[in-house]
């Protein structure tokens, strides 16, 4: 099954690449789908898709109380997700406890699913790894780790539903009839020499000095809420391990030097978050 980084998020996109030496990269086929369920103004999520789950109806008998219930919903405070411990100890990504009664802003990549958690949609509703969930649909975390749906409020069996819109933008790369930007370009820091060859789009970076990146928006293209998918290789590279990396930009303000959301991965494996000026995240 493919795994796709999902982001919404609202205004220009822009993919950046950045080296320390010289590599060349390619991506194919671009797909970005409208989302139905509109997002806060200034919220970004990033998310990352788990196993495949079924929505199953499921039950826990009485004896068997769930050790750790929270309830998550649409960010306050202009936080991505608000999180609310309802009973037990609930165990942060890094580390740190919140008792009974803890109420926070989260970020997707610090929660946990412990098996048997239980999880509580609250109003407005929910998009949680990739799967949208209504306001009240009660989910729980099986044995394998998997996030399965339980009940609604009114006690029926809750369908959690991929947000399926319609294509804003897609390409294949068979031409350049969207205006990619390609041809040769150099500068003190290095040579990018960008082409459309054989249904992708090559980046060819060759550096003079030891950092330097390059950026490419997706031509004429501006939308609120969407996902967001694309098949990025590395070809060829002289870069060391963790020293090269593909970025996704949104939402700029004054460009990359401003404000904007941006995911990374990296050519070790390792990928990060960043909401600038004001978080860095590290995966």
């Amino acid at each position: 099954m493919k795994k796709n980084k999902v982001i919404r998020s609202t205004g220009l996109i822009a993919v950046m690449f950045v080296l320390l030496a010289c590599g060349v990269f390619s991506q194919t086929t671009p797909t970005v789908v409208a989302a139905t369920a509109p997002l806060p103004s200034e919220t970004a999520i990033v998310t990352v898709e788990l196993p495949a789950s079924t929505a199953t109806a499921t039950s826990i008998p009485a004896t068997q109380e769930p050790a750790i219930v929270i309830r998550l919903g649409p960010g306050k405070f202009e936080q991505p997700i608000w999180l609310e411990v309802l009973s037990g100890r609930y165990q942060l990504a890094g580390g740190d406890i919140l008792l009974t009664g803890s109420a926070i802003g989260v970020y997707t990549e610090w929660l946990t699913f412990p098996t048997g958690m239980e999880i509580e949609i609250g109003d407005g509703g929910l998009v949680l790894m990739g799967v949208s969930y209504d306001a009240g649909t009660r989910l729980v975390v099986d044995e394998a780790g998997d996030i399965v749906a339980q009940t609604a409020v009114d006690g029926s069996a809750a369908e959690p539903s991929v947000s399926t819109g319609e294509i804003l933008f897609e390409d294949d790369f068979s031409s350049n009839n969207n205006g990619w930007d390609v041809g040769l370009s150099s500068d003190d820091y290095g040579e990018v020499d960008s082409t459309i060859t054989d249904g992708q789009y090559v980046v060819t970076m060759t550096g003079k000095q030891e950092y330097f990146f390059a950026i490419t928006s997706i031509p004429d293209f501006s939308a609120k809420d969407f996902v967001w998918s694309m098949d990025a290789i590395i070809l060829e590279s002289t870069a060391s391990a963790g020293n090269m990396l593909l970025a996704l930009s949104v939402r700029e303000v004054d460009g990359l030097s401003g404000k904007h959301y941006s995911f990374s991965i990296f050519n070790d494996g390792t990928s990060s978050g960043e909401v600038w000026p004001t978080k860095n995240i590290r995966m």
